[in-house]
């Protein structure tokens, strides 16, 4: 059966996911994208790819029977995708799970609903993705690795085994972890940094090896 579908964040990285949601259709139709929503009033009206901008979040009521998947995760604002999916009140059978087929996981790893995993990506045995999770192309999830929910895996970023990310955490591209590390909630690992330690609560860290650039406030 077909089902309805909309992206919620018509940004680039939802104008990736649109994408991959005609690779999936490509080997089977189970999607039909409706278009996307975003508060950004200058888009409304707008098409991206073919897709129209339907409407701003808040009329997400009026598609009753459609699934939706949120792609609005940044390291700007840790804490939106969570704002949003609590704005927006659905049941957890309403959001769509998006793995792209060029995606290897392991058939021992659970994903959560509403999770994104685009092209190239490799999850091993053992891990468990939480709800509401990007994993970006060419990410690298080892075996035993929980990720919680709202985190963001940017692109080629590298989970040794038994990482534990914690909820809301932005991953930065070509960042690695070493096997074992916690990294703690709503903090952020820059781009290309190495953490061969934990990383504590709303903390930014960067470099090689990481180091505490800042404690994050509240968004």
């Amino acid at each position: 059966m077909v089902k309805d579908v909309i992206i919620v964040g018509a940004a680039g990285t939802g104008r990736e996911v649109a994408e991959a949601i005609e690779d999936i259709n490509s080997l089977g139709r189970k999607w039909n994208l409706l278009g996307f929503l975003d508060d950004d009033s200058q888009k409304h009206g707008r098409e991206y790819n073919g897709y129209p901008v339907l409407g701003s979040i808040s009329t997400a009521a009026d598609y009753p029977a459609c699934h939706f998947v949120l792609v609005l995760g940044n390291y700007h604002d840790l804490r939106l995708t969570k704002r949003v999916f609590d704005r927006l009140s659905l049941d957890v059978s309403r959001f769509a799970t998006i793995i792209h087929p060029t995606v290897r996981v392991s058939r021992y790893t659970e994903v959560g609903p509403g999770t994104v995993v685009l092209q190239n990506c490799v999850i091993t045995s053992n891990t468990r993705i939480g709800s509401h999770v990007l994993v970006l192309f060419g990410a690298h999830i080892g075996h035993d690795c929980i990720v919680d929910d709202y985190v963001v895996i940017a692109p080629n970023a590298v989970l040794a085994g038994g990482v534990c990310v914690r909820e809301g955490c932005y991953i930065g591209a070509n960042a690695t972890i070493l096997q074992k590390v916690k990294v703690g909630p709503w903090s952020c690992v820059g781009m290309g940094a190495a953490a061969f330690s934990d990383v504590g609560p709303n903390s930014t860290v960067a470099g090689n090896p990481a180091r505490l650039l800042k404690h994050r406030v509240h968004e």
